[in-house]
């Protein structure tokens, strides 16, 4: 708990091997688009409604997690491309 609440709902489903991460091009153009990243709330969203620090906190242990597996592929892509040398 933090607070005296509990987190429901904890972003460990992110490295469940069925996880569904968002392709880095997709992430790359939501990026350009929204200037923020998926499941964050914007800058405008937070001053005009507020954000539960739960909510934030919970995000951004999605958001290491998803982050974390991003380079672990990128790793395995730069072992493979080692090895090739």
């Amino acid at each position: 708990t933090l607070g005296g609440q509990a987190f429901g709902d904890w972003a460990d489903y992110a490295l469940a091997p069925d996880y569904d991460l968002m392709d880095m091009e997709v992430l790359k153009n939501y990026i350009a688009e929204h200037q923020h990243l998926p499941g964050i709330p914007s800058a405008e969203a937070v001053r005009e409604k507020g954000v539960s620090m739960q909510d934030m906190f919970r995000n951004l242990l999605l958001k290491i997690e998803e982050t974390t597996l991003y380079v672990l592929d990128l790793n395995t892509r730069l072992s493979l491309l080692e090895s090739e040398l």
